[in-house]
């Protein structure tokens, strides 16, 4: 079984940097490149080639670092030979031997603080891949973890509302906040609290506010508040319905028990 030492990378934005650069200091020799706007990588000046048919057939593996909706298109058009391993989390394995490899940290070039080793999943399309692919993927690794395509996409749906979601909370929240005339650093404490806890994996035990204690007159207040951005109405609107389905039976004396600052909340 051969070592992955020779690859091929399409594309050119956060993932492809970050990863390649990651795996290049390792000692992964990246040998020819694709994207379609036909830069040279950042690191290493690379020239791509005119387009993905033209990669070796002699690579160990093409890595298909671009978005999802073009990701098995490309791999079509990849020569036959080498592995194909694309990055995301959400999308079916590709249809030749091949893995997906999915960092679990959100990724972005322009940050000088990235890190050069990341949490992985790794969903290879049979267990002889696997086996070829775990070295290759440890050399960027904190942790590793081999999943199955079904545990892979309810790790993503996890990670979506970990992340994704609980930012554009912040994000709305701090748009209502530039309302009060206070600045958001009052709002750290309670912010901070619940990302402490939220990292122990005590978020279902810390949950409190008005959805939680069913107190429908605040509820309605906020709701007329919210009337003239019917986005926001919404998201509060399934965001209280969701907190009350997965705890049904909150009665408002239950907050009783919650710190001063979140009984408010």
């Amino acid at each position: 079984m051969s070592a992955i030492q020779r690859i091929g990378l399409i594309g050119s934005g956060n993932i492809a940097q970050v990863l390649g650069k990651a795996w290049a200091e390792r000692g992964i020799e990246i040998v020819a490149c694709y994207n379609r706007k036909q830069e040279a990588m950042l690191w290493n000046g690379l020239q791509p080639v005119e387009s993905p048919a033209h990669l070796p057939q002699e690579l160990d593996a093409v890595l298909v670092a671009t978005s999802d909706d073009t990701v098995f298109e490309l791999i079509e058009t990849i020569p036959d030979g080498p592995l194909v391993v694309h990055f995301s989390g959400a999308l079916p394995l590709p249809n030749r031997p091949g893995a997906s490899i999915w960092p679990i940290q959100s990724i972005r070039k322009e940050n000088t603080q990235t890190r050069s080793s990341f949490p992985l999943v790794l969903n290879a399309t049979d267990t002889e891949v696997e086996k070829r692919l775990i070295p290759f993927a440890e050399k960027i690794a904190s942790e590793l973890h081999c999943l199955t395509t079904e545990q892979r996409q309810a790790a993503h749906l996890a990670a979506v509302f970990a992340s994704n979601f609980s930012n554009h909370s912040l994000s709305i929240a701090q748009a209502l906040t530039a309302k009060t005339g206070l600045p958001w650093s009052t709002f750290q404490p309670l912010v901070q609290t619940i990302l402490n806890q939220g990292i122990l994996g005590l978020s279902f035990a810390q949950q409190t506010g008005p959805a939680f204690r069913r107190e429908t007159s605040v509820i309605s207040s906020h709701r007329d508040a919210l009337s003239q951005d019917p986005i926001s109405l919404a998201v509060y609107d399934a965001m209280t319905e969701s907190i009350q389905s997965m705890h049904p039976h909150t009665s408002p004396s239950d907050s009783q028990t919650t710190t001063p600052h979140e009984s408010n909340s």
